[in-house]
Protein backbone atom coordinates (compact mmCIF):
# COMPACT_ATOMS: atom_id res chain seq x y z
CA UNK A 1 0.00 0.00 0.00
CA UNK A 2 1.65 3.52 -0.80
CA UNK A 3 1.65 6.91 1.34
CA UNK A 4 -0.94 8.40 -0.80
CA UNK A 5 -3.47 5.34 -0.87
CA UNK A 6 -2.85 5.72 3.03
CA UNK A 7 -3.78 8.99 2.98
CA UNK A 8 -6.61 9.97 0.39
CA UNK A 9 -7.81 6.63 0.05
CA UNK A 10 -7.28 5.96 -3.62
CA UNK A 11 -4.16 5.52 -5.82
CA UNK A 12 -2.73 8.13 -7.20
CA UNK A 13 -3.82 8.67 -11.24
CA UNK A 14 -0.72 10.38 -12.88
CA UNK A 15 -0.73 10.30 -16.97
CA UNK A 16 2.98 8.23 -16.87
CA UNK A 17 1.22 5.37 -14.69
CA UNK A 18 -1.76 4.77 -17.61
CA UNK A 19 -0.23 2.78 -19.96
CA UNK A 20 1.84 0.43 -16.98
CA UNK A 21 -1.54 -0.17 -15.65
CA UNK A 22 -2.87 -1.09 -18.76
CA UNK A 23 -0.36 -3.29 -19.92
CA UNK A 24 -0.39 -4.95 -16.28
CA UNK A 25 -3.85 -5.69 -16.30
CA UNK A 26 -3.37 -7.29 -19.99
CA UNK A 27 -0.94 -9.48 -18.45
CA UNK A 28 -3.19 -10.14 -15.60
CA UNK A 29 -6.03 -10.96 -17.59
CA UNK A 30 -4.07 -13.16 -20.80
CA UNK A 31 -2.65 -14.99 -17.62
CA UNK A 32 -5.93 -16.05 -16.02
CA UNK A 33 -7.20 -17.15 -19.48
CA UNK A 34 -4.36 -19.33 -19.66
CA UNK A 35 -4.89 -20.88 -16.11
CA UNK A 36 -8.50 -21.77 -16.85
CA UNK A 37 -7.61 -22.99 -20.12
CA UNK A 38 -5.62 -25.78 -18.59
CA UNK A 39 -7.63 -26.08 -15.96
CA UNK A 40 -10.76 -26.74 -18.04
CA UNK A 41 -9.12 -29.25 -19.91
CA UNK A 42 -7.92 -31.14 -16.78
CA UNK A 43 -11.52 -31.23 -15.39
CA UNK A 44 -12.73 -32.57 -19.23
CA UNK A 45 -9.73 -35.29 -18.87
CA UNK A 46 -11.02 -36.18 -14.92
CA UNK A 47 -14.74 -36.29 -16.27
CA UNK A 48 -13.57 -38.36 -19.03
CA UNK A 49 -11.35 -41.01 -16.39
CA UNK A 50 -14.38 -41.28 -14.38
CA UNK A 51 -16.93 -41.89 -16.93
CA UNK A 52 -14.58 -44.88 -18.28
CA UNK A 53 -14.35 -45.92 -14.90
CA UNK A 54 -18.31 -45.98 -13.96
CA UNK A 55 -18.42 -47.58 -17.36
CA UNK A 56 -16.08 -50.14 -16.85
CA UNK A 57 -17.60 -50.90 -13.38
CA UNK A 58 -20.72 -50.99 -14.82
CA UNK A 59 -20.31 -53.68 -17.73
CA UNK A 60 -18.74 -55.99 -15.01
CA UNK A 61 -21.67 -56.54 -12.60
CA UNK A 62 -24.25 -56.52 -16.12
CA UNK A 63 -26.15 -59.61 -16.31
CA UNK A 64 -26.90 -60.28 -19.43
CA UNK A 65 -31.00 -60.53 -20.40
CA UNK A 66 -32.41 -63.84 -20.49
CA UNK A 67 -35.12 -64.76 -23.03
Amino acid sequence: MTPFKLTFGTEMKHPDLLPLCSLIKEEYAKSFFGKKRSRTQEAKQCILKAQQEQNKTFDHRRVAATD
